[in-house]
């Protein structure tokens, strides 16, 4: 009763989230009549009513609520709740506009190291750019507002921005500071890996499982169960945990055969779109469906996480196992596919796989893929070539040479199977890059200036893949200079080398 005299939602914020955390039960509507009866405003009731949908987990009606009533101008802790929703949840428009809400009603940006994190964030994976991102961070460096989470997102700015020295002094401030914060030391994780420091990088990497984000890339109801440190493995039933994304368990697939050789009765849980070639290619080991916050349906004595078996492989970026590919489609996937694009091109034809942008809930979306009407006229200006579709969201009005098989692709077979029959693969940083590259098949992975600590830092070779070559933007940005030199002189020598092989055979 006595923060409820306040009349400011603020001061229930904390005691909020740690009740409704807790499952303590109350009863919002005599808290609202409370609060109305104390004489709270009419904003002040619509704030306390979004902080209680926030922490309830109806963060879609308080985001729209917080939007709707511009309820973040000049209430720092709203903003950080209703971005902090945003952030978790991959929501980084919707941040962008309360960013740019927030700051509209404010003479100056607060002295607080919330807000330039979660701004600096946003504004790299929302709407805004490296340049308005790394702007966030400066002022808050120069200013010594300093929390772990705040370096661990300046970082990723600072990389893509080719600032050295910023994280140089990131990377100093968490060895000062704080050498114990989990997200930190992930952090220091990519910038090891990035720089082919696999065994350090994965060794940092494994401070994930203390993250509190965990449940959003991997299934946090394992944490109860023993977790394989690289004790043996004979007779032991092992849970090999598909985290992150279906690109990662691709990619981490190859050392399935190595926990077999320990003497591991494996067990794996993925996404349904990548059981049925999996179990094509690893017919020892069992699969089961899973998705997050679902306990795993198989039995186990052990389960590890598939992004850990790097790290207990001692894989060095000389070792990495597997390089010239290690997956087939299915006979039945290929016998539908080979059929279906021959129907759709003929034999002579260069066929060519594409995709130029990958699912917009991810992360890194707007830096990773290319709007499709930059990329368009790229496809056009190259009609002796039948390119095809290996993505979703594929609009209306393609070029005569670009065929939709879009619809037909319904799983990672299907998307093996196809990529099979494909001369060559050009594609942005998604599943298909994987598949492609465990196939074997010659793929150009079009890539933003700096990104993703697999695909390195220059060059255009890939540790994990043979027939990978890594193609980045010269410029932050610039799709159009990276696409005017690979789906120009690079593509019309490859097609013109092809011609000549064929004439030569």
């Amino acid at each position: 009763m006595a923060l409820l005299s306040a009349k400011r939602a603020s001061l229930l914020r904390e005691p909020l989230e740690q009740a409704i955390g807790r499952g303590d039960r109350f009863s919002r509507q005599a808290l609202f009549q409370r609060a109305e009866r104390a004489g709270w405003t009419r904003i002040e009731l619509a704030k306390l009513v979004a902080y209680v949908e926030f922490f309830s987990g109806e963060g879609a009606a308080a985001y729209q609520r917080v939007l709707d009533g511009r309820l973040v101008a000049g209430d720092l802790d709203l903003f950080v709740t209703a971005c902090t929703h945003c952030y978790r949840y991959d929501r980084f428009q919707e941040g962008y506009a309360l960013l740019k809400l927030f700051e509209a009603s404010c003479a100056g940006f607060p002295d607080d190291p919330r807000f330039y994190s979660l701004a600096g964030y946003i504004a790299l994976a929302g709407n805004g750019s490296v340049t308005e991102a790394v702007a966030y961070f400066d002022r808050a460096l120069d200013r010594n507002l300093i929390s772990p989470m705040l370096l661990v997102n300046a970082y990723t700015a600072y990389v893509e921005a080719g600032r050295h020295e910023r994280v140089a002094q990131i990377k100093q401030l968490i060895h000062d500071r704080y050498d114990d914060d989990a997200e930190a030391q992930y952090a220091l994780a990519f910038d090891e890996l990035s720089r082919d420091y696999y065994p350090e990088g994965f060794r940092l990497a494994e401070a994930r499982y203390r993250m509190p984000e965990l449940s959003c890339s991997m299934n946090d109801t394992l944490l109860s169960k023993p977790r394989w440190q690289g004790e043996p493995l004979g007779g032991k039933r092992l849970l090999a945990h598909g985290e992150q994304g279906l690109g990662d368990v691709v990619m981490m697939a190859r050392y399935l055969p190595h926990l077999l050789e320990l003497g591991a009765d494996v067990v794996v849980d993925c996404r349904p779109e990548a059981l049925a070639l999996l179990r094509h290619n690893f017919p020892r080991c069992d699969f089961v469906e899973s998705a997050l916050g679902v306990p795993v349906k198989a039995s186990f004595e052990l389960w590890v996480g598939m992004m850990s078996l790097p790290f207990h492989f001692d894989t060095t970026a000389d070792s990495v196992p597997a390089v010239a590919g290690y997956l087939v489609p299915p006979p039945d996937s290929v016998a539908y596919w080979r059929k279906r694009i021959a129907d759709l091109a003929a034999s002579d034809s260069p066929r060519i796989g594409i995709a130029w942008s990958g699912s917009p809930g991810h992360r890194w979306d707007k830096r990773r893929s290319i709007p499709f009407d930059v990329i368009a006229p790229y496809i056009r200006a190259c009609p002796q070539a039948r390119f095809f579709t290996l993505q979703t969201g594929v609009p209306a009005n393609l070029p005569s040479n670009l065929i939709d098989i879009s619809s037909e692709i319904v799983t990672l077979a299907d998307t093996a199977a196809a990529v099979a029959e494909m001369d060559l693969v050009i594609s942005v940083d998604t599943s298909v890059v994987h598949v492609a590259g465990a196939l074997g098949k010659l793929t150009w992975v079009l890539l933003p200036h700096r990104y993703e600590w697999r695909w390195g830092l220059t060059g255009e070779t890939c540790n994990w893949y043979d027939s990978i070559r890594v193609l980045r933007q010269s410029t932050i940005g610039d799709w159009g200079g990276l696409l005017s030199e690979i789906l120009g002189p690079r593509l019309r020598q490859y097609l013109g080398d092809r011609v000549r092989l064929q004439t030569s055979a």
